[in-house]
């Protein structure tokens, strides 16, 4: 191939190519451009010969675009810089550009630029490299960002710290993220982070943090390390708050471990109890009371169901307020319920049971007015090596029935004297 050849070849690759291509003569004035950049910027290559460079470049990047073009003529490639680019209808667009000497004996001193547009990509960028919008974007954010160096010291957030945590931006700057969080979580945090560090990754967590009202907040925690990177060198942390969702899982847990009608707990709660006590060496001991309501089926029948439930609502009451703290009441299911006395001797039990005979028989008023009287048929069942969670139940419950069948021969018996 003669040198004319790849001369003309050259040429057609420069026009064809989709960067924009431009010569800057010494002066800093343009010789010449190729096709590329006469279709982007709308001006012919006649228009744009002799044009001053800052006449296209927006004045804010009229420095950063001369200092480096100045330095171009000092090495053989200039640095990759960007920069604002209007074009004919007076519109600014991001381009990346970088230029090379040109080494052209006709025009001694003279810059070749290469530039692409980059204008696409800052749509994608917040703030788009304008420190008072980012600024603005990140404080009108929902969830806490905050910036922290790398031994955990906080060295900027915005303002959804203070609108979800209450605490001043000014005051919290310099102080330990750990600071933020309450003393039941803070060793997990720590080691969350310290785990994290120098992986380059992400890890994600829930915490409570501590408000400057006093009170807490459950967020949920992101942590990018970001160490490694030149232009950050620490840790970014997003924190959202997650009331509503622990809220949810508190009523969930509550409603799968308790009674909807007595908010007593329910069986599986039972099991879990008794299978504690039986676990536990230490304990000294239980006894399990097992209760049926006596006439309840009656109620029902006679006032309807709902006078029945209200009925059950108040014996849950009366037997929470007459068992200790340490003592354990439970609905199994319809007019049955079960109590964990903390206990194994015969005197302590008995007095318990005495309470609960004597505030169970007070009479109770049903929803339309009737006032009635009730009584619990009650089965003992004490703990004891060897029994499971089950065997305590059934012993306690088939004592229920032993004393429900006395109670009705009693009953029976009177009824006949009479």
């Amino acid at each position: 191939m003669s040198e004319s050849d790849a001369d003309a070849i050259a040429s057609y690759v420069v026009q064809a190519v989709a960067d924009l291509v431009v010569a800057i003569g010494p002066g800093s004035e343009l010789i010449w451009a190729n096709r590329a950049a006469e279709e982007r910027i709308g001006y012919s290559n006649a228009e744009l010969q002799g044009m001053a460079l800052v006449e296209l470049v927006h004045p804010d990047d009229h420095e950063t675009a001369m200092f480096s073009l100045a330095s171009v003529v000092t090495k053989e490639y200039g640095t990759l810089i960007e920069i604002r680019v209007r074009d004919s209808s007076g519109q600014y667009s991001w381009f990346e550009v970088r230029g090379r000497r040109l080494d052209h004996p006709d025009h001694p001193g003279a810059v070749a630029i290469v530039a692409r547009e980059s204008t696409d990509r800052h749509q994608w960028q917040l703030g788009a490299g304008d420190p008072d919008q980012l600024s603005s974007i990140l404080d009108a954010a929902p969830t806490i960002s905050m910036f922290l160096a790398p031994d955990g010291a906080i060295r900027g957030a915005n303002r959804a710290l203070t609108r979800l945590l209450h605490l001043p931006l000014e005051g919290t700057l310099g102080r330990s993220v750990l600071d933020l969080v309450v003393p039941a979580d803070r060793e997990r945090v720590r080691a969350e982070v310290d785990a994290l560090s120098g992986t380059g990754g992400t890890v994600h967590f829930e915490a409570t943090f501590a408000t400057g009202r006093g009170g807490e907040l459950p967020l949920s925690v992101t942590v990018v390390d970001l160490l490694a990177d030149r232009a950050v060198q620490g840790f970014v942390v997003a924190a959202s708050d997650i009331s509503a969702l622990v809220e949810a899982r508190t009523e969930l847990r509550h409603l799968a471990t308790h009674d909807e009608l007595t908010g007593l707990p329910n069986r599986a709660n039972l099991r879990e109890r008794l299978e504690s006590v039986l676990a536990d060496a230490g304990e000294s001991g239980a006894t399990l009371l097992f209760a049926d309501v006596d006439g309840l089926k009656s109620v029902n029948d006679n006032h309807g169901h709902r006078a029945g439930d209200a009925l059950l609502v108040e014996v849950a009451a009366r037997l929470r307020s007459v068992t200790r703290t340490e003592d354990f009441v439970a609905r199994l299911s319809g007019d049955e319920f079960v109590m964990v006395i903390s206990a194994t001797d015969a005197t302590a039990v008995a007095q318990v049971q005495a309470r609960i005979d004597e505030i169970i028989s007070r009479p109770y008023a049903l929803p339309d007015g009737t006032r009635i009287a009730l009584s619990l048929s009650t089965g003992v069942a004490a703990t004891a090596p060897g029994l499971s969670a089950e065997d305590l139940l059934a012993a306690a419950d088939a004592a229920m029935y032993v004393a429900k069948r006395d109670r009705e021969r009693r009953l029976a018996a009177d009824s006949n004297a009479d």
